[in-house]
């Protein structure tokens, strides 16, 4: 078996053109700088599978205060149906479990969820995809600069589910503008614009209500500049999913959000109106 023959390491930052051109193939909306965050964040949970010396497949976990998310699990063409996705899952799932991790998550595409099935995942929702392509709002709204994520961690913790302000941290660090609004003194919304490799992507976008949201939206088309922007969203946002289509964004085709273990930590998804990315939600 190829599997037999192949070989497992922990991913390094020069393997980071190996994994973007990997997740480009796919077609995915992918970023240097997020997969640069996910090495940095868990230095021993991103892997690379090798046959013969040569790199065939990779996959990220990601582990927050209590829970772990499974990312960028990629095999490439001819090396599929060997067994090579099973093994890197394994060991994603064992950095996690190793971390205290009982509770995993990621988003599935429809040829991987047989894998993560049969895996211990189970289906949690949809997860929504759209992009938007059209002509950007003309002035900026009144919205804040994000300098710091003092204010955004806390708030963002409960609807979230989880303590994930160190990568909040990172990504803040990589992104091309950052916003947030405010209330009374109090943070009640925020928002992360990165590059990627089509253009924008909108992640995390979280906020109290729709109001709020389209607010932060409409600042990320603004800087987006007619640049192509994505983003990811819960199905059981109904608000958020209203005001992207009010709003002109086309859908694309969706991926399932999957967790294995004991389902907690599922946060407040109605205030989520972008997921970060698919790697870790």
């Amino acid at each position: 078996m190829a599997d037999a023959k192949a070989s497992y390491r922990v991913m390094t930052p020069r393997d980071v053109d190996f994994v973007l051109s990997l997740a480009s193939a796919e077609g995915w909306t992918a970023s240097r700088r997020w997969i640069e965050a996910l090495i940095e964040h868990d230095p021993q949970g991103c892997f690379v599978a090798e046959v013969a010396g040569m790199r065939a497949g990779t996959v990220t976990a990601t582990h927050h205060a209590s829970t772990g998310w499974i990312g960028y699990l990629i095999v490439m063409p001819h090396f599929r149906n060997a067994g090579l996705g099973r093994a890197l899952m394994g060991r994603a799932i064992q950095y996690l479990e190793v971390c205290g991790v009982r509770t995993m998550r990621l988003d599935a595409d429809p040829p991987g969820v047989g894998l993560y099935r049969s895996l211990g995942f189970n289906d949690e929702y949809v997860s929504r995809r759209f992009r938007f392509v059209g002509t950007p709002p003309a002035s900026a709204p009144a919205v804040l600069p994000l300098a710091g994520i003092e204010k955004a961690a806390p708030f963002d913790l409960p609807r979230f589910g989880d303590d994930r302000s160190r990568m909040l941290r990172l990504l803040l660090s990589q992104s091309e503008a950052a916003f947030q609004t405010e209330s009374a003194g109090k943070t009640v919304g925020y928002a992360l614009l990165s590059p990627t490799n089509t253009g924008v992507h909108l992640g995390p976008c979280v906020a109290v209500d729709g109001s709020r949201a389209s607010l932060l939206v409409d600042a990320a088309l603004f800087v987006g500049q007619g640049r192509v922007l994505t983003l990811g969203i819960p199905s059981t946002n109904p608000t958020g999913l209203d005001l992207f289509r009010r709003l002109g964004f086309e859908e694309t085709p969706p991926s399932i959000r999957m967790v294995r273990g004991k389902q907690r930590a599922s946060g407040l998804p109605e205030t989520i109106f972008a997921i970060a990315h698919g790697a870790i939600g």
